[in-house]
């Protein structure tokens, strides 16, 4: 089903999210230039604080977002996820600033799996990794290039969704923002580059290398109601068709912060798929065990998901996207 959005309502020239990204690329990254990391994110720490007490509104959202998904959780738990929720943000936002030279020793991440992902490398058809988005993800990707000469290309769709921002910060900050993000990624394949992107991706797994996609990324022309967290939900079908093309083995990884720099990396095993002859059906089949294994990892850290800000965004289908149900 084809549809359209709405109009777009007018956008002011600047809004409180512009001032937030003022003073991040301007003040917070000099003195994270000449900080020691960790001075630095020891001189910021009340921001989190900070940023927190001027977040109620948000962290009321979520905590109504939580409470819906997760009935089986008292309602102080759920509020205690909503903040942590928040407070991860902007830790994970602090700790970008010094991202590169932040993890220094290889105490600071803990990896599961590793014996997975060499046996799936060994067959050498590359290897396609999918998560979700966790504060973890930055960290956990620096840490395997750098201690265990892992690179994962990451797939990233390119600047950050305008909402919020005035023309102003869409025009300057955020392109400046995004510019600063990919060079915290490092190697990454931006889906914005529309003709280049599938060859990347192509590329890269016909060298033996891995790519890193995003299950829970909405914004995509190609969607599938899913069942996730008691609704359907729309997730794209692209990432399985990565997998029929190019027959890579598929599998699952988490990213997840446990503060203070600290990560854990947890590959599982191969996702094992129903595997037919029809594009559609293919997609319609396996898709919904993804987002089962998916979801069983929100679960068990709901406040290490960053999609809870996005998660009534999934229920209706993005402008001139194509939605598809994977009911039998």
């Amino acid at each position: 089903m084809r549809t359209r959005l709405g109009k777009v309502r007018s956008r002011p020239l600047v809004s409180g999210l512009d001032l937030f990204y003022l003073a991040y690329l301007g003040p917070l990254r000099l003195m994270a230039a000449v900080l020691p990391p960790r001075a630095f994110l020891a001189v910021t720490r009340p921001l989190t604080a900070a940023y927190r007490a001027t977040q109620g509104r948000r962290i009321e959202t979520l905590r109504r977002v939580m409470e819906k998904a997760l009935p089986e959780c008292d309602s102080s738990v759920v509020r205690s996820y909503a903040v942590k929720n928040v407070e991860g943000f902007a830790e994970r936002a602090l700790e970008d600033l010094v991202r590169r030279r932040l993890i220094h020793s290889p105490d600071q991440a803990s990896v599961e799996g590793e014996d997975l992902l060499r046996q799936a490398l060994a067959e050498g058809r590359g290897l396609i990794l999918f998560s979700g988005h966790f504060y973890g993800s930055r960290a956990g990707r620096v840490h395997l290039e750098r201690y265990l000469g892992l690179r994962l290309r990451a797939v990233r769709r390119g600047l950050p969704p305008p909402r919020n921002v005035g023309r102003f910060g869409r025009r300057f900050l955020q392109p400046s923002y995004d510019r600063l993000l990919s060079h915290w990624l490092g190697d990454e394949i931006l889906l914005r580059d529309r003709r280049d992107a599938p060859l990347q991706l192509l590329r890269a797994l016909r060298e033996n290398g891995i790519v890193n996609t995003q299950l829970d990324a909405i914004d995509s022309r190609d969607v599938w109601k899913v069942r996730f967290f008691h609704d359907d939900r729309l997730f794209p079908g692209g990432l399985l068709d990565l997998v029929r093309v190019t027959g890579a083995p598929l599998a699952q990884v988490d990213f997840l912060s446990d503060g203070a720099g600290q990560v854990r990396v947890r590959f599982h095993e191969r996702t094992r798929l129903e595997h037919v002859e029809d594009r559609d059906e293919f997609i319609a089949r396996n898709l919904p065990r993804l987002v089962a294994q998916l979801e069983a990892t929100i679960r068990a850290d709901p406040d290490q998901w960053e999609g809870w800000g996005e998660f009534d965004r999934m229920i209706a289908p993005r402008e001139l996207g194509s939605e598809r149900s994977t009911d039998a």
